[in-house]
């Protein structure tokens, strides 16, 4: 963060003269304030385009005092979406965290500041996105019955590579070699729940035979025959439509019980020195909910584990991710879930897809009285609009593998 942040001050005053503008955010909410807002002049944007290699057409810069901390919001606007996806992909490599950047349309918006859940936050409170949102949702998911986990995202990523080149025997190679850590199957598990108390109904191609619901009516298993398969990979089409809403529980009947609280194979809250942190970390504190807070404190990125590894989507499992002290999304949310229930918090885990970033996998708290509080152990915070639920699991094993990047539209915004 601290690269970007130097690099951009001695870009602005290079660029000089900049001159002051009435702010972009003319909507803050109680206790935001503008302290200064600057664009760079349209005949000095050559050189950010030249930097980013994509075409830049506008570029602000607004810091402003958001309940006493500072927060600098850079705004890139694009010529294109896929330039708005270039400039966002190369600020996230300047961050400890992607939240801190934020792909909307042919816009690319980077959040500075020493706080995870102010960055998630921002957006919300400068109007940039809506509290609740509908999505239309298409997925190729693999029917996995079991898989060694270091895996998933390696196999998402050759089937991405064959897509791009299908005649390509190397692409073809590639997926077999890597599928071969799987056990394939003839059924998928998805959550019937948006991040809100509205179902979630699927279309199936081909449908299947038979859905067993969940006991707790949020999830079911879908058995289908004789799937399609691409490189011996059996496959199902989903489409559906999501509601989610932001920094809001789910109400629910569901009350504590044994599988939201045990230890499983995943999620090892039995061990001695798994439940002597969690009581470490959570002393002090009453609730369930200031419990979860305080777990989601001790987990922000760079405290006591760094967000990254050279495993791309790794799974390195609760005890080695805290030994090494680094992880990714994965590995923050198991280490969550287990230090929760070590704690007696009811939790579980949730998989599906943060907007406009990538695959990705948070957990969920039951929280008396509220319901299911959705919360992002990578980034301190609840969720967000931008995190779209597709699975969910309650005892550690949540096989993901998408066969496609999934295509996320956003059909309907509730204000």
């Amino acid at each position: 963060m601290t690269r970007f942040v130097f690099w951009f001050a001695l870009a602005l005053c290079a660029l000089l003269p900049c001159f002051a503008i009435d702010t972009p955010f003319p909507m803050l909410p109680p206790g935001w304030t503008v302290q200064q807002s600057m664009t760079v002049p349209p005949a000095n944007l050559a050189a950010f385009s030249q930097k980013f290699g994509a075409k830049i057409t506008g570029l602000s810069n607004t810091i402003l005092n958001a309940d006493g901390q500072r927060l600098q919001v850079n705004v890139i606007e694009c010529a294109a979406e896929a330039d708005a996806v270039k400039v966002t992909a190369a600020l996230r490599t300047m961050h400890a965290s992607p939240i801190f950047c934020l792909q909307l349309g042919m816009r690319a918006v980077e959040f500075v500041c020493n706080d995870g859940r102010l960055a998630l936050k921002a957006p919300y409170a400068l109007g940039l996105r809506p509290r609740s949102a509908v999505y239309d949702v298409r997925l190729v998911v693999a029917a996995v019955d079991k898989c060694d986990y270091m895996k998933c995202t390696p196999l998402f990523n050759d089937f991405l590579n064959l897509q791009a080149h299908p005649d390509d025997q190397a692409a073809k190679n590639a997926v077999l070699n890597n599928a071969r850590g799987f056990t394939f199957g003839q059924a998928i598990t998805l959550r019937t729940l948006g991040s809100n108390s509205k179902p979630v109904a699927y279309e199936f191609s081909p449908m299947p035979e038979s859905a067993t619901p969940f006991a707790a009516g949020d999830g079911a298993r879908y058995v289908f025959r004789n799937l399609p398969v691409s490189q011996d990979v059996p496959y199902v089409k989903v489409s559906t439509r999501i509601t989610v809403q932001a920094f809001t529980a789910t109400p629910t009947t569901r009350k504590a019980d044994t599988a939201l609280l045990d230890a499983t194979p995943r999620w090892p809250s039995d061990n001695k020195q798994i439940a002597a942190l969690a009581g470490q970390i959570t002393a002090g504190y009453a609730t369930p909910e200031e419990k979860a807070w305080a777990i989601l404190d001790w987990l922000l990125p760079g405290k006591n584990l760094k967000f990254g590894g050279a495993d791309t989507g790794s799974r390195y499992g609760v005890m080695q991710t805290l030994t090494q002290g680094y992880g990714h999304c994965w590995d923050f949310s198991d280490v969550f879930v287990t230090l929760c229930r070590a704690a007696g918090i009811p939790c579980r885990q949730v998989g599906g897809w943060l907007i406009g970033q990538s695959g990705h996998v948070w957990a969920e708290v039951l929280l008396p009285d509220q319901g299911w509080m959705p919360v992002d152990p990578t980034a301190g915070s609840a969720c967000t609009t931008d995190y779209v639920p597709f699975f969910t699991t309650e005892d550690g094993e949540m096989p993901i593998v998408y066969l496609a990047i999934p295509v996320i539209k956003e059909e309907t915004v509730e204000q």
